[in-house]
């Protein structure tokens, strides 16, 4: 008998109470990513579906070391500007690099419009809705894990 963690374990046996260290990863659940439904503004159904990374996912993470990147030089891009025309540039420049991570999490979707990174922006920019929806759903692990396990 060997003790672990306040365990007994036989060395013979193994028991389905017994944590392999595989039970913990979540990156490739987010890299399959999920499908939701879309609802409408008014809560209706549509018949539109969008397909979604994780926050564990290598899309989201390039994602957000590109936008990192970007705004590490706001700075020395606001250095002649003052007031409110400098807080104005950098919450721009922070809304559109916001944009620009859901635009990555989003894989793919039913809409006829090609899946190309410029149409995801302008969907959630103009649909804050559905950003909210997917910055909440991303970050929702067990959904991942569960959904992922189903296909």
């Amino acid at each position: 008998h060997c003790k672990k963690w306040g365990v007994f374990v036989d060395m013979h046996k193994r028991f389905s109470f017994i944590t392999s260290m595989e039970e913990f990863f979540t990156k490739e659940a987010a890299n399959e990513g999920i499908v939701i439904p879309l609802h409408l503004p008014t809560g209706g159904k549509s018949e539109h579906t969008i397909t979604i990374y994780g926050v564990d996912s290598d899309q989201f993470y390039r994602a957000l070391q590109i936008e990192k990147r970007k705004l590490s030089g706001i700075e020395i891009a606001v250095k002649n500007l003052e007031g409110e025309e400098r807080l104005d540039y950098i919450n721009e420049k922070q809304r559109e690099s916001e944009y620009a991570v859901l635009g990555h999490l989003i894989k793919d979707w039913t809409f006829e419009m090609e899946c190309t990174m410029e149409n995801k922006i302008r969907f959630v920019k103009n649909a804050p809705q559905i950003g909210d929806q997917i910055n909440n759903i991303s970050g929702d692990r067990k959904l991942f894990l569960a959904l992922g396990q189903e296909s």
